[in-house]
């Protein structure tokens, strides 16, 4: 045998003592724990609009005939969290305008006004404020404004929470002959973010 030769299985030896060794050293106790059933769940953001009077998502606040440049007519919105998460802001997301063929909406100004002790009243049209603590949120402004869109009316909504406001919607007093008869219906849309 050559010297070659016996390098190389000197170098097999070696390797495979070295295998069996390693293989001993592993071979020692072993104990496992396992913790199962890990679960995840999403919560969720749900906003209800008016759920203390029973009112449902496609009631309108307002419904009002005979309207005249100068008048104004309130609704109360209550707008609660019914979700699982907080909200820390909620904002005015859109307002749908669907004007009639004879259109009045350049001429109705939306006013937003914060009513946190949720003790306004609504007497025939008119806003009732008993506690004088209410602030204007946004408004005088046409209901056509893109200035509404996403507009942050300033409070979050936590876990359960409710907020009242007030929407008042004023005939701008500057309309002319041309808007009788005029009308048009519009949606307000609310979104709660977290």
């Amino acid at each position: 045998m050559n010297i070659n030769t016996r390098i190389a299985m000197s170098a097999v030896s070696i390797v495979t003592s070295l295998a069996l060794m390693s293989g001993a050293a592993f071979a020692a106790f072993t104990a496992q724990a396992t913790n199962t059933g890990n679960t995840f769940t999403a919560g969720t953001m749900t906003l209800l609009l008016n759920p203390t009077n029973n009112m449902s998502q496609t009631t309108p606040l307002f419904t009002v005939a005979g309207f005249m440049p100068g008048q104004s007519k309130a609704a109360l919105i209550t707008l609660k969290n019914n979700g699982s998460v907080d909200a820390s802001h909620v904002v005015l997301h859109a307002i749908n305008n669907n004007p009639g063929t004879k259109d009045i909406s350049p001429m109705l100004n939306l006013t937003l006004i914060n009513d946190p002790s949720g003790d306004d009243t609504i007497n025939n049209g008119n806003r009732v404020d008993p506690s004088g603590d209410d602030g204007v949120i946004a408004g005088p402004t046409v209901i056509t404004s893109t200035g509404w869109n996403d507009f942050d009316l300033g409070f979050a909504l936590a876990q359960a929470a409710s907020h009242q406001i007030v929407a008042v919607v004023t005939f701008d007093s500057s309309a002319n002959d041309t808007f009788q008869g005029a009308n048009t219906s519009f949606d307000l849309t609310f979104q709660a973010n977290q």
